[in-house]
Order: structure tokens, then sequence, then C-alpha cells
């Protein structure tokens, strides 16, 4: 998390607990509180927005579907959910320390308007400078045509509100991930860094690679990149504005589905993080270009300053996001192994029946069944030590290997053999699994038997 958006939930959480000890306290000063400024169920919440300053930029905060966003002058970013809610929480419970009867002097002060969902909008004017550790506020709400005058409270409350939203403003209620509303609607990653090139997609609940090669992908290691995308902090919203990229070493694409409402289809969201040079000579941020891209929206793009640390820890290396496992396929799916010598020699047929595992037609017992059940669950379950892609060496003695149900329904195709270290390897696709369990050796030397000259 950034400094500021640290000392903003600092400073949300304070408040709250000045908030409380208030309320337990009781009134207190010459004049009695008469109970919150302002009257709204923080659930009915559609907007806010503040002036600050007729020289500072409109900032506002609105409900777009599924998501909030904080727009400042022309610029959106999405809100933190977390400090929006402790945010609204404070302004529906905040009561005056000491009530104010006669205010005057605020007309032109900075005024935060609250819209709601079927109910009088509640503004919030609030003293430009705080005194003695607490600050003027009137609160107040549009009363509704022919209802009678509109309602009004003031009083002094803790000059936490202050700075919670005339010297931080909404902006410091952004989200201050990088790529923000990573989690389960993400559907595809992309890593772009040089001449490496990594995608990855999820189908049906499976995460699989896309490229360089084409294979299953380790759901574990999806996960871990995708906390990794949501510790790349925003240092620097740049709101001042910002020059172009002057280079663009990498590249960071996700894309998810969003709703806009109960019913209708999720909308396909692009966002995508452009990396640049470093921005200290420490390197410890780095210059980077957000985009968002959504159907029927043009585009967005700003350049920030994020922290450099998770992005130096990315690799696109296809190696590292491969299932460990050879077959994309629980153990019980498999029904039936062709056996097949790879120079074309001759092959053997290991089937699942109602009564058991069979080889050729005979029934398989003893230690011929504990080793065809070894190679099924070697295959399915057990996770490889190493993994290479792409390596062009030959595998010694092999055997190759057809998978399938147990109505012959494709599964997988595979070789099993040794590698250059002598080490049993498995190899599907581009794809090579390096076992070093007893199993994968007695696997493969039940194979090259069963094929051997009777």
């Amino acid at each position: 998390m950034s400094t500021r958006a640290a000392v903003v939930m600092l400073a949300v959480t304070l408040l709250l607990g000045v908030v409380a000890f208030v309320a337990l306290r009781g009134p207190s000063g010459s004049a009695t509180p008469s109970g919150p400024l302002l009257r709204f169920d923080p659930t009915r919440v559609v907007s806010l927005h503040l002036r600050r300053s007729d020289s500072d930029p409109p900032e506002s905060i609105e409900r777009v579907g599924d998501e909030w966003l904080v727009r400042v002058g022309a610029t959106t970013w999405p809100a933190s959910g977390q400090t929006l809610q402790a945010g609204l929480r404070v302004l529906a419970s905040l009561e005056p320390e000491r009530a104010e009867p006669s205010p005057a002097g605020l007309e032109h002060a900075p005024t935060l308007t609250i819209s709601l969902h079927q109910g009088p909008a509640q503004l919030l004017r609030i003293a430009p400078t705080p005194v003695g550790g607490l600050v003027l506020a009137i609160g107040s709400s549009d009363a509704p045509t022919g209802t009678g005058p509109a309602r009004q409270a003031a009083g002094w409350v803790s000059a936490d509100v202050h700075a919670m939203l005339v010297a931080s403003g909404l902006r410091a209620w952004r989200d201050p991930a990088a790529i923000p509303g990573l989690g389960p609607s993400v559907w595809r990653i992309a890593l772009r860094a040089g001449n490496a090139d990594l995608e990855l997609a999820r189908q049906q609940g499976r995460w699989s690679i896309r490229s360089p090669i084409q294979a299953p992908a380790d759901p574990e290691a999806v996960d871990r990149l995708v906390r990794r995308l949501a510790s790349i902090i925003v240092a620097d919203f740049r709101d001042n504005g910002a020059a172009p990229l002057s280079q663009e070493a990498a590249t960071v694409e996700v894309e998810s589905a969003e709703r806009l409402e109960p019913g209708v289809p999720p909308r396909r969201v692009v966002r995508r993080l452009v990396v640049g040079a470093a921005t200290d000579l420490g390197g410890r941020t780095v210059e980077a270009r957000a985009e968002v891209e959504r159907p029927g929206v043009p585009p967005e793009s700003r350049v920030l300053a994020v922290l450099a640390q998770p992005l130096a820890e990315l690799k696109a290396d296809a190696s590292a996001f491969v299932s460990r496992r050879s077959i994309d396929a629980p153990a019980a799916d498999v029904g039936r192994i062709e056996v097949t010598a790879c120079d074309g020699g001759s092959s053997s047929v290991v089937a699942r029946t109602l009564d058991g595992w069979t080889l050729d037609d005979r029934p398989l017992t003893g230690d011929d069944l504990t080793s065809a059940q070894g190679l099924v669950l070697l295959l399915a379950t057990a996770p490889s030590s190493r993994i290479t892609v792409g390596d062009p060496a030959a595998l010694v003695r092999p055997v190759c290997l057809r998978l399938a149900t147990i109505a012959d329904t494709p599964l997988a195709e595979a070789t099993i053999g040794l590698n250059a270290d002598g080490r049993v390897a498995v190899r599907v696709g581009a794809v090579t699994r390096v076992y070093t369990e007893p199993v994968a050796a007695t696997a493969h030397a039940w194979l090259e038997a069963r094929l051997a000259p009777r």
C-alpha cells in the first residue's frame, strides 16, 4: 500500500475511534449536540461529489455496475472498497463534539454532496481551517418539494474529517493497486518482456498456457502470479500530468468479466500496464502507463509511477507455470492405455473393465496390477520434480502411450523414457517432466517388459 493510502486508512481508523468516543462520552461544551450531522444509510449511496476549492478540479465517486470509480477532473480510477466503506461509516455516524447553534461564513466552504437511491441528498460543508483539533461542519439535506425547509445541523467535529476530505480529497480513496479488480473474474493474463511472451487463459474453471506453448497450467502457480500482480502498487498517480513513457520495457495485460447489473451479461474489460524506465536513481519506482478498454466506452490511459520490486519478480517463463502433472485428467478417468514401441515395434493395451485391469484382455494381478495402477497415478497425480519446455534431446528407451477413457475418448498422448541423466521423463507435446520417485522407474521398466519379445 502506498504511503498516502496508508495515511488515509489511518485517518479513517482514528476518526472511527473518535466517533465512538464522542458517542459514548455524550454531550460536552456549551451547546448540546443534536445527533449526527448527516442522516443516510451507507448502502443507499450512489455517488459522492466533493468541491474543495474553485482552483481544485472536482472530485467524485460514482458506482458503475459492480465497480466504484473515483473521478478527478477528466480521469477515473477504481475506488478502494475498504476505504470507501470505512469513509461512509464515518460520515453516517459523524456527531459533533460541540454543537454550534449559529454557524456562519461557510457559504463557499469545501462541500461534499452525497446522493442516495430514493432519498434526499446529503450536504456536508467543512470550514477550510481546523481550530484546536476541531473543525466546524454543517450537515444538511435537500427537502422534497412542498415538505418544508431543508434540515440543517452544525457543530465542531474532529479535525480528522478535514484531513480525510479537504486535505486529501476523494482522490485518496482510490485503489492503490496498479492493476485493480484482480479476482475470480479474471480469465486471461499475458506477460511480455523483451523477446519473452507468456499467455494464460482460464476455460471451464481450468487454467492453461496459450503461448508460447499449449499446455495445462499449474493453478497454484497462476494464483501466485495473480497475487504478485495485485501487489504492484501505485506510488504516484501523477494527477498534475506526466510525459509519455520514454521507453516500453514490459507489458502486463489482464482480461476479466465486469458485471454491470444482475441479469445483464458481463462485459469484457482489458487492463494493461505498460512498464517504462526507472523514475529515481535507486530504481525504487518505475514509470508505467495504465490502460483500460471496455466495449462501447472510449479507452482510458494515464501515466503513473509504480513500485518496481513486484515487477522485477515477474518472469514470462512458461516452464514456471506448466502443470506438474503429465496429463490434465483425474486418475479415475483413465480407462485405456495403448502402449507402443516408439520405433513402430510391438504394442499392448492396458484397459480398465468392470472386473479390474487387463493387459491385452488378460486380467492383471499381483505385481503387474500394482505396476499398471502405479503408471496411472504417476501420469495423472504425481508432481514432477523438474520441467523443461522445448527440450530437443531425444529420450532413451522411449515407450509411446495413448491414454483414453473407458469409452475410448482421447485424453493425452505421451512418451516415457530416460533423459540424459538417466532419470525417467514423460514428454507431452513440448513439455518434458522429470520424475525421481522409484515408482517412475518401476513403471518404465514394466512397460518395457510388456513390449519385450515373448
